[in-house]
């Protein structure tokens, strides 16, 4: 059984999320920690220094030649943006191509509801999009 100060650096985490973690039912040794931890949480990327060089060192210690192709911030985020503006078109036409699905007997109504929801989902993102872009 390790401690949790352990577990906490062995995951790369605080030990306060270990402590809550433990409550939620994670186990005491490392092996069960990591397992309970791929199974029931979502993993953030990090965002601080520390933990990106070190996720940076881990990646680069893989064997897969792929794990060591870097590409530039500039060219990732011309990638995300393509892979967005295609589902925000798919997003814009979900209205007119499923209202009648949805509601046979009224699918204006159907439709407007939908767009309702598409636009708010749309604004919703686009403030993400401007703050992230504005880095």
């Amino acid at each position: 059984m390790a401690s949790r100060r352990e577990i906490a650096r062995e995951l790369g985490v605080a030990k306060s999320l270990v402590d809550r973690w433990i409550k939620r039912g994670m186990p005491s040794d490392i092996e069960g920690a990591k397992k309970w931890r791929e199974e029931n949480t979502r993993r953030r990327a990090p965002t601080d220094r520390k933990s990106l060089a070190r996720q940076i060192a881990q990646e680069r210690d893989e064997t897969s030649p792929e794990a060591s192709i870097l590409i530039p911030l500039i060219e990732a985020e011309k990638i995300a943006l393509r892979g967005h503006d295609i589902i925000f078109d798919q997003l814009l036409r979900l209205p007119t191509d499923v209202a009648a699905q949805c509601n046979p007997a009224n699918p204006m109504l159907a439709k407007a509801i939908l767009e309702g929801e598409c636009t708010a989902i749309l604004c919703r993102s686009y403030e993400a999009y401007r703050l992230w872009l504005r880095h």
